[in-house]
């Protein structure tokens, strides 16, 4: 176990250079592109209800994604991280103020109307690093994978750079997979992959 952690801290300092190493125009490009990856998801369009997140850290950004989310008619909520550390999802709107959690992540105020995780249709997660079998590295704070404990709920979407993308990641019993990973390259179907 310890030498899986550590491989994970290792993988997480080259991926977030990686991507931090991707210019601004690079990161802008690549956001319009995760768009048209998005839209293969045959989830997407009768989905009502879908989460994302504020990019940070060179993350793929989804703000494209939330516009034309609303644009069809769906709500989009944010992760909020509460005091026991576990994951609740509230609403967001464009003009809604947020405020910046213990982490410095801008959350929903604390009475933005929430959605249980089940009620969500797809769930867009960040990830630090992925593989073609669904295998998610994500910042180590274990906040998704703790909410993710049941088989049951929204089809769960990473949504990544194509050069975060590992051989495999190293994985626990408690790590959840994802169902496809999005990047700007390409609409990943992980499932089938899965050995």
């Amino acid at each position: 176990m310890p030498d899986i952690q550590q491989r994970k801290v290792e993988l997480r300092r080259t991926l977030r250079q990686r991507r931090a190493a991707l210019t601004k125009q690079q990161q802008l490009t690549a956001a319009a592109d995760l768009q048209q990856a998005v839209r293969q998801l045959t989830a997407w369009n009768a989905a009502t209800r879908i989460a994302l997140y504020i990019a940070s850290d060179g993350e793929i950004d989804p703000a494209l994604l939330a516009q034309q989310a609303r644009e069809s008619g769906k709500d989009v909520f944010l992760p909020v991280i509460g005091p026991d550390k576990s994951l609740a999802f509230a609403l967001w709107q464009p003009q809604d103020n947020l405020k910046d959690n213990h982490y410095n992540i801008p959350e929903p105020m604390p009475d933005a109307k929430r959605c249980e995780l089940a009620q969500l249709d797809i769930l867009f997660l960040p990830l630090v690093g992925w593989d073609e079998g669904g295998r998610r590295l994500g910042m180590g704070g274990g906040f998704y994978d703790r909410a993710l404990t049941t088989d049951s709920g929204p089809v769960l979407v990473g949504l990544a750079h194509e050069c975060q993308r590992l051989e495999r990641v190293p994985v626990t019993e408690q790590d959840v997979s994802m169902d496809f990973v999005a990047t700007n390259a390409a609409l990943h179907h992980c499932k089938e992959n899965t050995v």
